[in-house]
């Protein structure tokens, strides 16, 4: 697992933030390579783009926690996603409110506190779970899954 900063001043993602839908398939559309450079940036890797996800996630006064899953059909809702990465970007959520993200690694968990231009980058079979939000203002996130290329001849 990696943890990165990155600038979320863009308009993809101030498109993203005015996006009312708690869960939204495929919100990058047309913009999906305006993300990858993000990832690529970020992480110095090059990679393919497998799927994408839009999470709002809003305090409601009941439980809004997401429970131990991975990205490969373990727990969740089930979905096996094509990818060998998965990577979670948050874009806005208040600090010290929950919405943290815990992931296992080498047998211990390790708890990554929310905060906005935040990059999480994991293999897609790590098991993870998001802790119950409960800040004013919602808690996005815009995940994906993606395979790294080795040359410019695997991207296509």
């Amino acid at each position: 697992m990696q943890v990165y900063n990155v600038d979320i001043n863009s308009y993809l993602i101030e498109g993203l933030k005015s996006n009312k839908q708690n869960h939204v398939l495929n919100p990058l559309g047309d913009n999906i390579d305006i993300f990858k450079q993000i990832i690529e940036n970020a992480t110095g890797y090059k990679i393919r783009i497998t799927n994408n996800w839009f999470n709002r996630t809003e305090y409601t006064g009941v439980d809004n926690s997401f429970p131990w899953h991975n990205e490969k059909g373990l727990g969740g809702s089930k979905t096996n996603m094509p990818g060998s990465h998965a990577a979670i970007l948050w874009i806005e959520g208040e600090v010290d409110k929950g919405g943290s993200l815990e992931v296992v690694t080498n047998d211990n968990v390790e708890k990554i506190e929310l905060k906005p231009g935040k990059l999480i980058v994991f293999e897609a079979d790590t098991l993870h779970k998001v802790s119950h939000y409960y800040g004013a203002t919602p808690r996005t996130s815009l995940n994906i899954t993606y395979k790294e290329v080795l040359d410019a001849w695997a991207r296509n």
